[in-house]
């Protein structure tokens, strides 16, 4: 079964051999971070990486981490607009945000990303449903934008002359979900069955699962 798996379930010994095999040459930051932080990271509570595992193979990495994207943020007004908040809240908007995504240059484009990007979203329904989280971020790198659009995300500060831009993605609440056509509300809550389902995510499925019986079925 294809898995995600913490990197902190791993010994560091194990690590250190494991990452030696995965190779990112476009983003050599990205190897230099699961080879050398990621795991310290994990254990001391700051990140939380994953790697997806598919037939004994290690295809990818996502680190994440949770954030906030406070009133005086220049953003701010443009996150209310795309996420429909009222434009006169002052409090901070939590967030779940994708710190780091890699997909190893063995598994480019073979659907990899949008796996990762539909765990990110599993995720963050996860952490909505505990602990309240509105939205997903990420700092993309200009060469990542159009990858994360198509995972629709949207550009926040278009006008960035940064190394990168602010995206984010509104996670569905079971309000906004009751207002989905009946046949996309199934269509959406049966994906991401099936997504846990494949990926053995049992734990976070029992919550999504519990939180949207709860308010919306």
């Amino acid at each position: 079964m294809p898995s995600f798996v913490e990197i902190s379930s791993f010994s560091r010994s194990e690590v250190k051999k494991l990452t030696k095999t995965f190779s990112c040459k476009k983003h050599t930051s990205l190897l230099e971070y699961i080879r050398q932080f990621a795991y310290k990271h994990s254990k001391e509570g700051l990140y939380r990486t994953y790697l997806l595992e598919i037939e004994s193979t290690y295809c990818a990495y996502i680190s994440i981490s949770l954030a906030t994207v406070q009133n005086r943020d220049d953003s701010f007004s443009k996150i209310k607009d795309i996420t429909q908040l009222q434009q006169n809240l002052s409090y901070a908007v939590p967030a779940l945000k994708i710190t780091r995504l890699c997909v190893f240059d063995q598994m480019q484009a073979k659907g990899i990303g949008s796996i990762i990007m539909t765990f990110a979203e599993i995720l963050a329904i996860q952490t909505q449903a505990k602990t309240g989280c509105k939205i997903e971020i990420v700092d993309a790198k200009k060469d990542a934008i159009t990858f994360y659009e198509n995972a629709g995300f949207e550009q926040v500060n278009l006008e960035s002359e940064g190394e990168t831009t602010l995206m984010i993605k509104k996670v569905v609440t079971p309000h906004e979900l009751k207002g989905f056509e009946k046949d996309e509300r199934l269509l959406y809550l049966r994906n991401i069955k099936e997504f846990c389902a494949v990926f053995g995510l049992v734990d976070e499925y029992s919550v999504i699962e519990k939180y949207y019986e709860a308010n919306v079925l």
